[in-house]
């Protein structure tokens, strides 16, 4: 279960030991903000008419005032040895975390009500694995308290030794321009993602080409391909550009990592090198041709119960490869492999033959009947339709082992155990 709280404004030192502190008003809004897009929905569905707009009245203010009592009535606790978040309702609740030692990491994201009531909210992440998605606990705070708890209080007890204040300038070890963070956006995404979006792009172009020496207007074809594109390639490269606009990495005070992102919602996040599990170099076809690849990292407790929580934390955007390798020795020198590297034995070659065989087949007997329906659906149009659609379900569907995609990976189970890299095609 996720906590969501934040400080009262009456709480001017919210890190003091044992001290007991409540929910902001904020909150109220936010619990009830999806509620009130719901009921305007269904009073318009349902009808202006009769009694429909005073039920729903009633649920609204209903749910407003349970909202108001659940705020009032959730207090948070930061103890010497963790934090305790107490609910006390009807449906009472008391939720004592992990001691500190066993806490991943405390993280701060802001998002646009956030930033409209000038708070934070502090995510605290225990121990649960790199694929968790749900935080432990999640308090909004103000953002002065947010930051003075986050770099202060917890951070202290985190990571050892006396916290580094975020707010005193730091040299990164490589500087991200807006360009950077554009290629990163339009050619991080896979590859058969950017070369099916293209491939629609280019499809609708000609189409709208072919349909302005008409008279019949813009084709439909044209309009659903231009569709595609923005839905297999746009629209996830803006994600990303926004996601990653204004990034910034560097590593203080000995064995900590910090990460800052976002333009919309901004994402402030550390954790200790320790908690990495693997550090992966990737490289994408078109990184490739461009001799670029950028570096993401599998670390334990970064959940922020979003889709967040899916995208591995990344310490370098696409960058030309002198740069990765540069910081990738300044930031985690600890999973630089400085050995040479061993190619798999000449038996695992067929091993590797006989399972990519076996796929392929599979697949192939699989698209049999839907490529020969298309083929003879399609194989009747004239121009370049009737040149590429008959065949267009057979490329579609090729195996993944025809997609270009390189990842190098280094892989350690402890800050002393040895390093082991690999490289595997996806």
């Amino acid at each position: 279960m996720t906590d969501e709280c934040s400080s009262d404004t009456a709480a001017d030192t919210p890190t003091r030991h044992g001290e007991t502190i409540r929910c902001h008003p904020s909150i109220i809004v936010e619990r009830s903000l999806s509620a009130i897009v719901v009921l305007a929905v269904l009073a318009t569905q349902l009808g202006r008419g009769g009694a429909v707009p005073a039920v729903f009245a009633i649920l609204f203010i209903g749910l407003v005032l349970f909202n108001y009592r659940q705020w009032s009535r959730t207090t948070v606790r930061f103890d010497e040895t963790g934090v305790v978040v107490e609910r006390n309702t009807l449906f009472k609740m008391k939720k004592t975390l992990p001691p500190y030692a066993k806490v991943a990491s405390v993280n701060i994201n802001r998002g646009v009500l956030n930033r409209v009531f000038g708070t934070s909210r502090l995510l605290v992440n225990i121990n649960s694995g790199s694929g968790a998605t749900v935080p432990e606990a999640v308090l909004t705070f103000r953002q002065d308290a947010a930051e003075r708890i986050r770099a202060g209080g917890m951070a202290e007890r985190l990571y050892g030794g006396e916290p580094v204040p975020e707010e005193e300038p730091a040299e990164p070890p490589a500087t991200f321009s807006p360009a950077d963070v554009i290629v990163h956006g339009l050619f991080s995404v896979s590859t058969y993602q950017t070369v099916s979006g293209f491939a629609f792009l280019a499809y609708s172009v000609f189409q709208l080409y072919l349909s302005a020496g008409g008279t019949g207007g813009v084709d439909g074809r044209a309009l659903v391909s231009l569709l595609m594109f923005v839905v297999v390639q746009l629209a996830p490269s803006v994600s990303l550009i926004s996601h990653y606009y204004n990034y910034r990495v560097y590593r203080r005070g000995g064995d900590t990592i910090y990460l800052e992102h976002g333009l919309i919602r901004t994402y402030k996040t550390s954790f200790d090198v320790s908690r990495i599990n693997a550090v992966r170099v990737k490289r994408t076809l078109i990184a490739r041709l461009l001799h670029r690849s950028c570096i993401e990292v599998e670390v334990v407790g970064l959940a922020s119960g979003s889709g967040e929580s899916l995208r591995p934390p990344v310490l370098c955007l696409l960058k030309d490869d002198a740069a990765q390798q540069r910081l990738l020795e300044e930031l985690v020198p600890e999973f630089v492999y400085d050995g040479d590297r061993e190619r798999q034995p000449a038996g695992a070659r067929g091993v590797l033959l006989v399972r990519a065989a076996i796929a392929s087949l599979a697949l192939a007997l699989a698209m049999v009947y839907p490529s020969i329906y298309v083929y003879r659906a399609t194989a009747a149009l004239t121009g370049i339709a009737g040149t590429v659609r008959p065949y267009a379900l057979p490329l579609a569907t090729q195996p993944p082992s025809s997609r270009y995609s390189t990842r190098h990976t280094s892989l350690t189970g402890s800050r002393s155990s040895a390093r082991i890299a690999t490289s595997s095609r996806s």
